[in-house]
């Protein structure tokens, strides 16, 4: 199958993030406001970092792509944690919002580390959920 304008399946590294979405940012997310998403808490500090810094979201021509869903988490929080939210030895299940963007495959360890700590002191979870992955990308 030829794709158009000469695109191709090439390396990148897949970064998302799961963030606890308030009932405000809930009702932003909805409909559709993500200017009014960007002044809740913690959505404020991390599109601060995505933004912030080239490296996230190029694809091509363009940058600062990054895509948004909800989503639902269930913990339970055990010996030595300190949750932000929930209770010790009980379940705690919370409304998120999870951000995905894009780093270029060759990205250096030593970057790729300074940008997920850089993520991680914006989130308020004291075990921020951030994964990196590598996946094809059509670019």
């Amino acid at each position: 199958m030829l794709l158009k304008k000469n695109l191709h399946l090439t390396a990148a590294k897949r970064v998302t993030v799961h963030c606890p979405a308030s009932d405000a940012a809930q009702a932003a997310f909805a409909a559709g406001n993500l200017q009014r998403l960007e002044f809740e808490s913690p959505f404020d500090a991390l599109f601060s970092v995505l933004r912030n810094n080239i490296d996230f979201g190029r694809i091509g021509p363009y940058r600062s792509v990054f895509e948004l869903s909800l989503g639902q988490e269930t913990f339970v929080p055990g010996p030595g944690a300190d949750p932000s939210t929930g209770t010790l030895d009980k379940r705690t299940c919370l409304a998120t919002i999870v951000i995905t963007t894009y780093l270029a495959a060759e990205t250096s360890a030593q970057r790729l580390a300074e940008l997920v700590a850089m993520l991680a002191a914006a989130h308020p979870w004291e075990l921020p959920v951030i994964e990196v992955a590598t996946v094809d990308l059509l670019k």
